[in-house]
């Protein structure tokens, strides 16, 4: 996203210098060559008021080439879980690490991003729900009281050494021993121990680069998250946010997501 801001300004910038250059010469810059100049000498056609003065006309400015949009590749098939790799519905223990593939795509610059990832998900912890901080209403924060915030730190590792400093954070679910979903459903907040860290970092371009994230769900102590999930592709369904290209190949996908517990 940092990159993708960058790009327009500099097309702005560009647009504007070239939009300058356009305007007329000032009167007192000297003539282009080949142009016609006064003459200090009246001419036979010469009026009494004074020698025929001829304006030069200014130079014609070529317009600027628009910079062209970049156009996403469209994949040509769905993401595969190649040998080696952690096979769908796979259970693992905290502290183990799964491999999976990854596809990604960006929305400001158009591209995705295909690669192979390395997951852990650490123990799940927990600390009081009014600890959290966001931009709750009155509402929100009653509901919090009493409550329990379930968090995870998980730890990302670059398997494949391509550059994937421009990704957003996979999904992971948080849920309770029978496999269903904690009591409230968050939009926002964050756990000032345990940063979210949505967006790659921009080291995150080699292998063995690693990215800490965290999870958090908020429950009740008597319905507490005991597992966490991964439900990327070809584990999960693709989900289509904002303007991002309709899902292709979900009918490939959904084969069971990884869990940890």
């Amino acid at each position: 996203m940092r990159r993708a801001a960058l790009v327009a300004a500099i097309v702005v910038v560009a647009l504007g210098s070239a939009g300058c250059g356009g305007s007329a010469p000032d009167s007192d810059s000297a003539p282009p060559a080949g142009a016609t100049t006064p003459s200090d000498t009246p001419s036979p056609s010469a009026t009494p008021s004074g020698p025929a003065i001829t304006t030069p006309k200014p130079t014609p400015q070529p317009k600027p080439t628009p910079r062209p949009v970049p156009t996403a590749t469209t994949p040509t098939g769905p993401v595969l879980v190649a040998k080696g790799q952690t096979s769908p519905g796979a259970r693992l223990r905290f502290g183990r690490k799964a491999i999976v593939p990854i596809r990604d795509y960006d929305s400001f610059t158009h591209d995705y991003t295909v690669g192979v990832l390395g997951i852990t998900v650490g123990p799940i912890q927990r600390v009081p729900a009014t600890q959290l901080e966001g931009n709750y209403d009155a509402a929100s924060r009653a509901r919090l009281k009493g409550r329990t915030a379930y968090y995870s730190r998980i730890v990302i590792t670059n398997e494949s050494g391509n550059d994937m400093s421009s990704i957003v954070k996979p999904a992971f679910d948080g849920l309770r021993r029978n496999g269903q979903n904690p009591d409230l459903v968050l939009l926002g907040g964050d756990i000032p121990s345990c940063p979210e860290n949505v967006s790659s970092p921009d080291t995150f371009d080699h292998k063995g680069a690693t990215w800490v994230v965290c999870h958090f769900e908020v429950s009740s102590a008597s319905r507490p998250v005991r597992m966490i999930s991964y439900e990327e592709p070809p584990y999960g369904l693709e989900i289509q946010i904002f303007d991002n290209p309709a899902p292709r190949y979900n009918q490939f996908y959904n084969l069971g997501p990884i869990t940890w517990r």
